[in-house]
């Protein structure tokens, strides 16, 4: 899942092409993104803008392929641009609250718009520049590499190669990881800095590095909207660190009886969220199902916590995929309040807790559940 997520953070930062900023003002708190797409006649374009934990986003119709959108914005962040009749012609940039936007492209060509807006935007400009110099090319030439190898367009390579093609892809996330660092280290006075930090960084264990590189950010950026994002989430993080006692909570099971986590304490227990729709939870789940086969009699039991939303997938994936022990949901998707006390960004996740409800570890897969019960139980 790591490098899944990775792979769309990155893909959706690659399109981006600036030219230097002008000095035009504009209100506070606002945006204004004017320009013109050549060759678009009277046809509708979306923006997308930031606007919190969600997009903002508004749509226009364009005279002769100019166009022009303006409204309040909340704080800086990334934006983008896209044809109603193309939605994979899109180009993204960082926008400031004030500070005016310019794009100027071809209908064909609009990943590749010229961009003239903030000092920010001059700054995204690089640190994509570098990322795509250094890692997109380089994953572009793998994956052409790899795929020549196919003995047919949808034949899967054999495991020796597979494996070879996820370790070049993992050397080439950690080039990026390397190339974002530098940045951050080297723009402690950029609000661009916590923007990337918050956005490679924000799940375990990556998000480790957190709080060394918020140490060296400038005051001004630490109270940016990004930098007190990045304050946010490493408290909740360190609620939920190595030793700390879990996090209580209540919530229905399949029957609709409410189970507490700490009813279970006296046991080692695997708090391990899920939901039926996730495929790499479905695959995992036999590794869970044979280390709770093996030590469900020496003291370990699991609670299992599902992002679904529909309560007939999730116990028709219970049922099929035989999983014994208790599960709970409250059919709220990924706004389950289990999950947000447990900062739960990607699923599977796991915590296992000893028996006085402490976190001793997370995220086992694999072989390494039974390697930790063994250590624990044995």
């Amino acid at each position: 899942m790591y490098s899944m997520k990775k792979a769309t953070t990155l893909a959706g930062l690659m399109l981006l092409s600036i030219s230097a900023a002008f000095a035009q003002k504009a209100p506070a708190s606002t945006y204004l993104i004017k320009g013109e797409i050549k060759g678009l006649t009277n046809e509708k374009i979306y923006l997308n803008y930031p606007k919190g934990e969600e997009s903002g986003r508004d749509s226009v119709i364009t005279k002769d392929g100019k166009f022009s959108f303006k409204g309040t914005l909340a704080h800086e962040g990334t934006a983008s641009l896209s044809l109603a009749s193309n939605r994979q012609q899109f180009v993204s940039f960082f926008i400031m609250p004030g500070v005016p936007t310019t794009v100027t492209a071809t209908k064909d060509a609009l990943p590749k718009a010229t961009i003239q807006g903030s000092k920010e935007t001059r700054e995204w400009k690089q640190h994509r520049h570098e990322l795509d110099s250094v890692v997109f090319t380089q994953l572009q030439a793998i994956e052409k590499k790899y795929t020549s190898f196919r003995s047919g367009p949808k034949q899967a390579l054999p495991d020796s190669l597979a494996k070879l093609q996820s370790k070049e892809v993992q050397n080439q996330f950690k080039r990026a990881d390397s190339v974002s660092q530098a940045f951050i280290k080297t723009h402690p006075n950029s609000v661009i800095s916590p923007f990337i930090a918050i956005s490679y960084y924000n799940m375990e264990p990556e998000a480790e590095k957190l709080p060394g590189l918020y140490a060296g950010m400038s005051p001004a950026v630490q109270n940016s909207y990004y930098g007190k994002q990045i304050k946010t989430l490493t408290t909740e993080l360190a609620k939920i660190g190595l030793g700390k006692m879990a996090p209580e909570f209540s919530m229905a099971d399949t029957s609709g009886k409410s189970i507490a986590l700490s009813s279970l304490k006296g046991k080692y227990v695997l708090v391990d969220f899920w939901a039926s729709w996730c495929g790499p939870c479905r695959k995992e789940n036999p590794n869970v199902v044979a280390a709770y086969n093996k030590y469900r009699d020496k003291g370990f039991t699991i609670l299992g916590v599902s992002l679904d939303s529909k309560k007939a997938a999730w116990m028709k994936a219970i049922d099929m995929d035989k999983l014994t022990w208790d599960h709970v949901s409250d059919l709220k998707g990924w706004q389950n309040e289990a999950a947000a006390k447990y900062v739960v960004k990607v699923v599977p996740t796991n915590f296992l807790l000893d028996k006085d409800g402490k976190i001793v570890a997370k995220n086992l897969r694999g072989a390494d559940l039974e390697k930790k019960l063994a250590q624990l139980l044995n």
